[in-house]
C-alpha cells in the first residue's frame, strides 16, 4: 500500500474503535473524520470529503456550540 492507502485505513480504524468507545458527540470522532475528509481531499475524492467533512463539522458544532469558528 501507498503512504496515503496505508494512512486512510489507520484513520478508519482509528474511527471504528472511537465509534465504538465514546460518545457519538466526542469531538475525537470528529477529528478522525477530519482527518479522513482530508485524505479524500488529497486524493480527490471530493464526495467522500465533503461527507468527512461534513461529519466533523456537526460533532464540532454539537460539541463547541453553532458560533464556534
Amino acid at each position: 500500500l501507498g503512504q496515503s492507502e496505508e494512512a486512510m485505513k489507520h484513520y478508519e480504524t482509528s474511527l471504528k474503535i472511537r465509534e465504538n468507545t465514546l460518545p457519538t458527540t466526542h469531538v475525537s470522532i470528529g477529528e478522525s473524520h477530519q482527518c479522513l475528509g482530508c485524505l479524500h481531499y488529497n486524493q480527490q475524492r471530493w464526495n467522500k470529503a465533503v461527507d468527512s467533512f461534513s461529519k466533523a463539522r456537526e460533532i464540532y458544532k454539537h460539541a463547541y456550540g453553532p458560533k464556534h469558528n
